[in-house]
């Protein structure tokens, strides 16, 4: 069944309808008196509706947003390796949609610098450019330390829970080898600050960098660099909790900064061989 301007579905008085087609199309209409209110035709027993315009837009803005986070993921994590050529055709049927909202999709993962189209060819996974990413962890010093500054003062005994317990699933992942665990981690960290700086603008100028250098992390953590960089997101959260416990919140903008300083030269080590 595919989404259009309006949505037709037939269906003989069940209390409970669930409209099955594509997982990402799942809905479900709870009462039967709500089909009545929306207005039906009546034939043999059978109801026909006509889903509201702007029940079926947001439908379909949704299912472009799960499109959208499921190639994403697939690109950072590497399960679409940098060169690799995405057809659209062959997504939309993967999908289940036409090819239009794959289109737009595309073009938001390219806005994002994730993709880039070549002409006749199709949309290719960007390349990963070491010289690119290293300037961008330059800016990442600047903004992240930002961030912190304003983070500190508003750090709650609620977030000092949280950065516990993340130190504690970080010990339980230096004994088993997960490294999209330990990436979630490190993001879930970084939410904590997000929250306590409470400013969305400097949060997605964050993420954006972030996940620009992502797939960089992500490549040495599957390899045999695992060890050292769980060790590296503990230590950091073992000395966020020590400033917190200890009432003195002005060293967290060092740690932070001394920590993505680190990291970044760990990458260069693997990747530039410099020492």
């Amino acid at each position: 069944m595919s989404f259009h301007c309006s949505l037709w579905v037939a269906m003989a008085g069940m209390e409970n309808i669930a409209l099955n087609c594509h997982p990402l199309h799942a809905l479900y209409v709870k009462n039967i008196e709500f089909i009545r209110r929306v207005g039906y035709l009546k034939k043999f027993n059978w109801h026909i509706i006509k889903m509201p315009r702007n029940l079926i837009s947001n439908l379909s803005e949704g299912m472009k947003e799960n499109i959208y986070n499921t190639l994403r993921e697939r690109i950072l994590y590497l399960e679409y390796k940098p060169g690799q050529i995405l057809n659209e055709k062959v997504l939309a049927d993967e999908f289940g949609v036409s090819r239009s909202p794959i289109k737009e999709v595309l073009s938001r993962l390219e806005w994002d610098q994730f993709i880039r189209v070549i002409p006749r060819t199709g949309s290719m996974v960007t390349e990963i450019e070491f010289s690119r990413i290293m300037n961008v962890y330059q800016v990442r010093f600047e903004i992240e330390s930002f961030e912190t500054n304003l983070a500190k003062e508003k750090l709650s005994t609620e977030h000092g829970k949280q950065f516990e317990h993340l130190h504690g699933t970080c010990q339980r992942l230096i004994e088993e080898k997960n490294p999209r665990g330990v990436t979630e981690i490190d993001i879930a960290l970084r939410n904590i600050l997000h929250d306590a700086a409470g400013n969305p603008v400097l949060a997605d100028l964050s993420d954006g960098l972030y996940f620009q250098t992502f797939r960089v992390w992500f490549s040495i953590l599957a390899q045999n660099e695992y060890q050292d960089e769980v060790a590296a997101v503990q230590i950091e959260l073992k000395k966020i909790m020590e400033c917190l416990i200890s009432g003195d919140k002005n060293d967290l903008v060092t740690i932070r900064r001394t920590q993505l300083i680190n990291h970044f030269e760990r990458l260069r080590r693997k990747f530039l061989g410099v020492l």
